[in-house]
């Protein structure tokens, strides 16, 4: 018997639920929808001759015929390297980083017109989106035939070697900010050009 009245009591309270819920009418309309983002994205290289750096000889670049495909004390030169942001939907900012590891001590560098010591030294710049996608630097060279430290003698048959690595990053409000001071914090030498 209790039994009976369990199963009428829990039958009553469904009904009753059925009945409360079932005598509201209402509207309902239901709106599903998609969050699309595109993104964009950045390309960079740096050019020697119009073909991606990998090593520049400095033979190549002289002012004069190199004999033998050597340079020599008194030999001077200059080449360009192009940083190229082609195909990229930001602005880019990029650091082309120098380190001599053997070079001798009274040859001098100019980067863009500015004296720079190439054994330690970063070029920091930006190419802003819109623009021509590409920024051009000069790099002029020259060994004189004495100099204040004269080690000339220990580099007769060897090889100079500068090591260049450039990085390309999307260029945010304080990128160029930091990539400054990551030189400082790595004791490079450092020069933002605009």
């Amino acid at each position: 018997m209790k039994d009976k009245k369990t199963i009428v009591g829990v039958s009553t309270l469904l009904c009753l639920i059925a009945l409360y819920f079932g005598t509201y009418a209402y509207y309902k309309q239901k709106v599903n929808g998609t969050l699309i983002g595109h993104t964009g994205e950045i390309a960079f290289n740096v050019k020697y001759k119009d073909n991606t750096f990998t090593s520049v000889n400095l033979a190549d670049t002289t002012d004069s015929e190199a004999i033998e495909g050597k340079i020599n004390p008194g030999d001077s030169g200059e080449f360009t390297l192009v940083a190229d942001a082609t195909g990229s939907t930001e602005n880019v900012a990029y650091s082309i980083v120098f380190r001599g590891e053997n070079v001798p001590t009274n040859m001098i560098f100019f980067v863009d017109d500015q004296k720079v010591d190439l054994k330690n030294y970063v070029l920091i710049n930006k190419i802003d989106y819109g623009s021509s996608m590409t920024k051009t630097h000069t790099i002029k060279w020259k060994w004189p035939y004495f100099g204040e430290y004269d080690d000339d003698a220990d580099f007769m048959n060897k090889n100079i070697t500068i090591n260049v690595e450039a990085t390309g990053r999307q260029a945010g409000n304080d990128l160029l900010t930091t990539i400054k001071n990551k030189a400082v914090l790595d004791n490079i030498n450092s020069t933002y050009v605009n």
